[in-house]
């Protein structure tokens, strides 16, 4: 059965990782978390809850501008996750292998890059918007994420890392948006068998591409 813990008052990041550790003593707990109206909490610091079983659900305070590398990596219960407006930064592998992470929604029109292996091996995730302020999607962004379907490459992205999206193999469907794109690195979409003629990446693997927009056809002008 799922339990609700709500905090309210003063949140140091000092008491967020004794949380997390506080939940990892307690692996066959189900937790939602709430921390929506703690007050003076700005980061949630790295490896803060990584490698955690107990974690279903976080709520993030509008206080926070940072969420710190690995800080959720490894949470294998967790469902779903909402970033909120306040947020500027998330760093590398801050949600990798979170395996039953369906959902992610970004408020934040604050973040510029999506980080190295963020979302990498969320096996599970099936659904989340990029925010138009991001610039880069970086190395294994979203590799593994062998559930996400579609995926939408906003106005103002200007680079797709190495293995991006490498092995999401039920990726159907790439719209970008971008007209400002010039760097799609390697195997960015290696591995992904299951794009259509319908999608703006109509290749599922190829090596590198650099200086011009991706078209259709898979050709760069």
């Amino acid at each position: 059965m799922e339990q609700l813990v709500k905090l309210q008052g003063n949140c140091s990041s000092e008491l967020v990782i004794k949380m997390g550790a506080a939940l990892k003593e307690n692996p066959n707990a189900k937790i939602i978390l709430d921390l929506g109206d703690v007050t003076g909490l700005t980061e949630i610091p790295q490896e803060a809850f990584g490698n955690n079983s107990s974690l279903v659900e976080i709520t993030l305070p509008e206080s926070v501008t940072e969420i710190g590398e690995d800080a959720f990596s490894n949470c294998t219960s967790l469902t779903s996750i909402t970033i909120p407006d306040s947020v500027t930064s998330i760093g590398r592998y801050a949600f990798s292998y979170c395996t039953s992470l369906k959902s992610v929604t970004i408020q934040s029109t604050l973040i510029k890059n999506i980080e190295r292996g963020l979302f990498m091996g969320c096996t599970a995730l099936t659904d989340i918007n990029i925010p138009s302020s991001v610039t880069s999607i970086t190395y294994d962004a979203f590799s593994g994420c062998t559930s996400l379907k579609n995926i939408t490459i906003p106005a103002n992205v200007q680079t797709i890392g190495n293995t991006a999206f490498q092995n999401c193999t039920s990726l159907t469907t790439v719209n970008i948006l971008s007209t400002v794109l010039t760097s799609i690195g390697n195997s960015a979409f290696n591995k992904c068998p299951s794009l259509t003629s319908n999608s703006d990446i109509t290749k599922a693997e190829f090596v590198s591409w650099t200086k011009g927009v991706w078209k259709f056809s898979g050709e760069s002008k």
